[in-house]
């Protein structure tokens, strides 16, 4: 009975690791580098690549590859407009 109840809480304990360890980016698009105050979402993502992806087909669908660039956060914490957010790394491309 000990080892069932083990065995329950190790799966428990990794389940719930994996559930908080995992990855959340955000990304942003800005179609007019001269005005970051205007921004687009482009979704919430499991990894970089999905989202610099999102965000560029973006960037396109709005004619904004030349004037334009996009932000990409990891777990990020809102404040009062993405572009103040506390994230653990930001990557910004198309710049």
């Amino acid at each position: 009975m000990k080892k069932v109840i083990f065995g329950f809480l190790a799966v428990a304990v990794l389940f719930i690791t994996g559930c908080l360890s995992s990855e959340q980016w955000e990304g942003y698009v800005y179609p007019d580098k001269k005005n970051p105050l205007f921004c687009r979402s482009s979704g919430k993502f499991e990894n970089l690549e999905e989202c610099k992806g999102k965000s560029m087909a973006l960037l396109k669908s709005t004619d904004s590859l030349e004037k334009g660039y996009y932000v990409c956060g990891k777990n990020c914490i809102k404040q009062a407009s993405f572009y103040q957010s506390k994230c653990e790394e930001k990557i910004r491309g198309n710049w």
